[in-house]
């Protein structure tokens, strides 16, 4: 199972992705697409402050400002 936690609090946002979608690449697929996208666009967003970017398999941890 894939859990996905998203949080704003005032300025600061928190992206958690743990686990698997056992059976369903596709859903895997899907999450890492989406969390790989946030993180590039965090890197390149000139207003944007990066707190955290952890980037595992099975796992990734974004926060920013």
């Amino acid at each position: 199972m894939t859990n996905v936690y998203i949080e704003k609090d005032g300025n600061r946002y928190t992206l958690s992705c743990q686990g698997h979608a056992e059976g369903r690449p596709d859903i895997c697929s899907a999450v890492s697409t989406l969390v790989y996208t946030t993180a590039g666009w965090m890197r390149n967003h000139d207003g944007c402050e990066r707190i955290t970017e952890r980037l595992d398999s099975g796992g990734a941890l974004l926060i920013w400002k």
